[in-house]
């Protein structure tokens, strides 16, 4: 991990802020090595999906599948999804068109 990982995953975790502070990177880092991985805590600057890119990301990806016995709602689930699988997969998070020049 690296310390701007650190800084981000202090932002993510309040209850690491309350803990270590929000300049304490070593402390976070040393956090994410011995339990966040474990929880599967995201380190990563990337903001969660909001409602809409996860109703697209779900309609999108057909092999993400959603169902309404799961203890989260569809949002949480994407969330779940993009951020173990699909960023490094490289799935588009988002309901983005390219513009192309006339």
């Amino acid at each position: 991990m690296s310390r701007n990982q650190a800084y981000w995953y202090l932002r993510r975790y309040s209850d690491l802020r309350q803990k270590f502070g929000t300049r304490n990177w070593k402390a976070a880092r040393n956090h994410w090595r011995q339990y966040g991985i474990k929880e599967r805590r995201n380190k990563l600057a990337y903001r969660d999906l909001n409602e809409e890119e996860s109703n697209v990301y779900i309609q999108r990806y057909t092999d993400v599948t959603w169902d309404i016995n799961y203890n989260m709602s569809i949002i949480q689930y994407a969330n779940k999804h993009y951020m173990e699988w699909g960023l490094y997969e490289g799935r588009n998070r988002g309901n983005y068109t390219r513009m192309t020049p006339i």
